[in-house]
């Protein structure tokens, strides 16, 4: 499961390196749902690994 997780932490990565760019809708949907799966998994290693950029990405955005 965890090979999953550290595979879907890189796309989720390779996301916010343009979200932090971008002002979508659509964009701000996939980041919550990013978030929300994130929460599930708060004490894997891959998910801490980003949980610190994705925090400051949702300041800058609100």
């Amino acid at each position: 499961m965890y090979g999953h997780l550290d595979a879907s932490c890189d796309s989720w990565s390779r996301f916010l390196d343009d979200y932090e760019h971008i002002s979508s809708a659509r964009a701000d949907d996939h980041f919550e749902t990013m978030r929300t799966q994130f929460r599930r998994h708060a004490n894997a290693q891959s998910v801490r690994g980003i949980a610190g950029r994705t925090q400051e990405i949702a300041a800058l955005k609100s």
